[in-house]
């Protein structure tokens, strides 16, 4: 007798990107700007070079390692000195 998967559906939840993150490279995200846009490539091109990714009271935070740079910090979508 085999197991029948009839009825049953797996869970395929993505895990959702940081905004400016999109296959494995960041882009800045500023208006101040138009037509121009700064990017670089995620550590290996992947989002597991995410360190950290959230809000404060004041600002959205970003931590990423790059390819060619180390760690990065973006604030509100703009990489930070």
């Amino acid at each position: 007798m085999g197991r029948s998967n009839e009825g049953k559906t797996k869970s395929t939840t993505k895990r959702k990107s940081p905004s400016g993150v999109e296959n494995g490279w960041f882009s800045e995200i500023e208006a101040l700007w138009p037509g121009q846009k700064f990017s670089l490539a995620l550590e290996a091109f992947s989002e597991s070079s995410i360190l950290f990714s959230g809000k404060s009271d004041f600002q959205s935070i970003l931590v990423f390692r790059s390819a060619q740079y180390g760690n990065v910090l973006v604030l509100d979508g703009v990489i930070r000195e």
